[in-house]
This record gives structure tokens, C-alpha cells and sequence, in this order.
């Protein structure tokens, strides 16, 4: 281990600042975000100052700051990767959400190191002793994908919706059968994760952060507490709902895919935005394309695929069935291949 890198406290927003050690910058333009929670992370593999990188990806934590920094991300099926060491422990009703991912410059450094990570530590009761397939071994002509550029809550931008198509096409040319059709539910994505969030509307981590002599917490986190805890839910009956809401979008989204090898769209639907500002309504509506994936637990490979207009990367998002990250590896490389993948920013 090189040492470890910049997060925002508890991990609670996508872009990385606390009062302990500042601000993180994006390496593409010093006044943008390289998102979060895993900022730390992406800023620095994408400045070359680290080959791979683990994070945490529990709301796109992971995949997100890929997609901002240009970069290559893998979020495991739940129940791959060990979370111990991580801290606060996950545990509890939304303990599947959380996922240890890796973040590289390629896709082979990712598949390098899934091996070394993945698999029972008998520290961690969730893992299961899955085999893991090499995506070498995958063939990708006769897959069938499909692909959508607008989750019906939050329209992407022109860049990102014309990247998503271009990602379809080299698909297509690849020999995939490719469909245009939106994940069921999409637009429900965020609401769905944000209703199992806000139970007792952030007392519990207040409680928590002075237990640990947390005396005063940054205005990012403030920010993380008032827009995704609260207003605390009524009681019980509504908690319940919620999780009972949950079971119900996966279920409906594991039917869908029954049809499909894959499915194809944005990270986010905007590239890297400026500090300070992830919590603006317009950019909170756009979270649910990351989420989907946390709340389905599908293994998905984030891979750069273009730029924006201002310069900044734009990555996309390739999910596969339960267990089959060689898929996702093997569909995240044939765009690296086709597009290029990283490239190094001018700093």
C-alpha cells in the first residue's frame, strides 16, 4: 500500500472535502471535483502518482469519481469483496449497498486485481465463495445489451447522451445485439435509495460522530445530513415501506435483465462540477444512475469514453448480471479499445 487518500467525512457526498485535510481537486481543472467519496482516490491514480486504487462505492462512490477523473472503476457484485477494515462497518438493513471497488487507469489492472481482493475472509459474514471467470474467455459476439442515456429523472447532457450511443455503436459493431431500452423503475433509482437513508433523519449519526469525539463536522457533510436524512421518516410502518420498496425495484430490474447480457449508460449525467456544489438540487436529481446499480448489487465497470466540451473526461457505465464481472471487464476493455480510455490530464 502507497498510503491512503482523501474522502469526505463518513463518506457521505460525491466530492471530497473535510476539515482535516482540505479540499481535493480534480487533475483536469483544479476548480472542479474528482467527485466522492473515493476523490482522494481518483485524483491521484489519474495524476500518476498511484497504478490502482480501492475505495468504497456504497451510492457511486467509486464509479462516479471515475467518470469525473477519466478513469477505469469496477463495482463487484455484492457479496465479492471483504468490506472489513472499512469503517463504520457496514451493517444493518442497507448493508448490501456497500461495496469495496477498485479504481485503476485500464480495464486490465482492474481484472488484474479482483483475484487478489476478492473472496471469504471470514471476517465478513456476506461474502460468498463465487468462482471467478476470466474475462479473457468472454466472447462478446451473440451478447445482447441494452442501453439507455436518460433514466427519466435526470436528462443528461448532449456530450454524455451522444457518448452513451457512440459506446452502443461500437457494441453493435462488435457483433452484440443492441437494444435501446430503459431499465424499469430507473426513474426511481435515487428515491428509492434516498427513502432507506433518512430514518432517523441523521440523529444516529450525530450520535455516532460525538461518540467518537466528533465535536464539529464540515458544511459539506451539513450539507450531506440536511438533504439526505432528513425529514426522519414517520415510524416503523414507513421504514418498512421503504425497504419493502427496494425489494420490490430489484426484483423488477432482475427480471428485465433475464433478456439481456448487460446494460449500457451514463455514470452521471453531467461531467465534474465545481466544488462546493454537488448538493445543488439540479445535480442531487442526477445521482440515481450510480445508485441503480448499489441497489441491485450488479457488478458494473465504469470506462472513460470521450471528452466534454470544457475538456473534462466522460465515462459511461456497463452493468452485468450477478457474479459476472468478466462480462462487465470484458465489455469495459472493447470500449477502451475503441475509444482510447485514459488520457493523462496536462498537469
Amino acid at each position: 500500500m502507497l498510503g491512503k487518500t482523501n474522502v469526505p467525512e463518513l463518506a457521505g457526498a460525491l466530492e471530497t472535502d473535510n476539515l482535516v485535510y482540505g479540499r481535493t481537486n480534480n487533475p483536469y481543472d483544479l476548480a472542479r471535483t474528482p467527485g466522492g467519496s473515493s476523490g482522494g482516490e481518483a485524483a491521484i491514480v489519474a495524476a500518476g502518482g498511484s497504478p490502482l486504487g480501492l475505495g468504497t462505492d456504497a451510492g457511486g462512490s467509486i464509479r462516479v469519481p471515475a467518470h469525473y477523473c477519466g478513469l477505469a472503476a469496477l463495482k463487484p457484485t455484492s457479496g465479492r469483496i471483504p468490506r472489513t477494515g472499512q469503517f463504520p462497518r457496514p451493517m444493518g438493513a442497507r448493508n448490501s449497498v456497500f461495496h469495496v471497488s477498485l479504481i485503476a487507469r485500464r480495464v486490465d489492472d482492474l481484472a488484474l486485481a479482483l483475484p487478489i481482493v476478492a473472496g471469504p475472509d471470514f471476517r465478513d459474514y456476506t461474502i460468498v465463495d463465487m468462482p471467478l471467470r476470466d474475462p479473457d474467455a468472454v466472447g462478446l459476439r451473440g451478447l445482447k445489451l441494452a442501453f439507455f442515456d436518460d433514466d427519466g429523472a435526470s436528462a443528461p447532457t448532449p456530450e454524455i447522451a451522444a457518448a452513451v450511443r457512440a459506446a452502443a455503436r461500437a457494441f453493435a459493431e462488435a457483433g452484440l445485439t443492441v437494444e435501446e431500452r430503459r431499465l424499469p423503475e430507473a426513474e426511481t433509482a435515487a428515491a428509492v435509495y434516498y427513502d432507506m437513508t433518512r430514518g432517523d433523519g441523521g440523529a444516529g449519526t450525530r450520535a455516532f460522530l460525538r461518540s467518537i469525539g466528533t465535536e464539529r463536522i464540515s458544511p459539506l457533510f451539513e450539507q450531506s445530513l440536511g438533504t439526505r436524512a432528513a425529514p426522519a421518516m414517520a415510524g416503523i410502518t414507513e421504514a418498512l415501506a421503504a425497504f419493502a420498496r427496494w425489494d420490490a425495484f430489484r426484483n423488477a430490474q432482475l427480471a428485465f435483465l433475464q433478456g439481456y447480457d448487460a446494460v449500457l449508460s451514463p455514470v452521471a449525467p453531467y461531467v465534474a462540477p465545481a466544488h462546493g456544489t454537488s448538493f445543488d438540487p439540479a445535480l442531487q436529481r442526477g445521482v440515481g444512475y450510480a445508485q441503480n446499480h448499489n441497489l441491485t448489487g450488479w457488478p458494473a465497470v465504469a470506462v472513460r469514453v470521450g471528452t466534454s466540451p470544457e475538456g473534462m473526461p466522460i465515462g459511461v457505465q456497463v452493468a452485468a448480471h450477478p457474479w459476472r464481472e468478466d462480462v462487465a471487464l470484458a465489455l469495459g476493455r472493447h470500449l477502451e479499445a475503441s475509444f482510447g480510455g485514459f488520457a493523462p490530464p496536462a498537469i
